[in-house]
């Protein structure tokens, strides 16, 4: 019965890939599995692993910085991101902050997880979130960060 509702449903409200707009029945119904499946966590080999530039080049390389972070001292402040902002992860950041979908931080948050574990850093004493100003709060009703 159960089953039967769930298709009366997606027949009555069909469900539509949040990046090429092609029809998606499966239980994840934001992206369909073309776009789910092109989701691919950066690779932190090219990266800096301070502020994850991905401006990594001649010298560079054997330290694994970038121009502007081999000339600091050692931070304990680190940059990541999980995906490029292109495709089918952009277009899941842009339902999260201008569509009213909150529901998608938590699973935007498990590849950031993800990401997370293949780069090996120490724990974090505290993540926070990026400041909103009050009428963009107002506008969307929570900070999509």
């Amino acid at each position: 019965m159960k089953n039967i509702l769930q298709v009366l449903k997606n027949l009555a409200f069909p469900l539509f890939c949040s990046h090429c707009q092609k029809p998606t029945t499966h239980s994840w119904p934001v992206l369909c599995e073309t776009c789910f499946s092109s989701l691919e966590l950066i690779d932190i080999r090219f990266r800096c692993p301070f502020c994850f530039s991905d401006e990594i080049s001649g010298s560079e390389k054997r330290k694994k910085t970038c121009k502007c972070c081999s000339h600091k001292e050692l931070s304990t402040d680190y940059i990541a991101s999980a995906f490029e902002y292109e495709g089918p992860a952009k277009s899941l950041v842009r339902e999260l902050k201008f569509k009213d979908r909150p529901y998608l931080a938590k699973s935007l948050a498990s590849f950031l997880l993800l990401q997370l574990e293949k780069l090996n850093w120490p724990l974090p004493d505290l993540i926070t979130f990026v400041p909103q100003s009050f009428s963009k709060r107002l506008d969307r009703g929570y900070n999509q960060s």
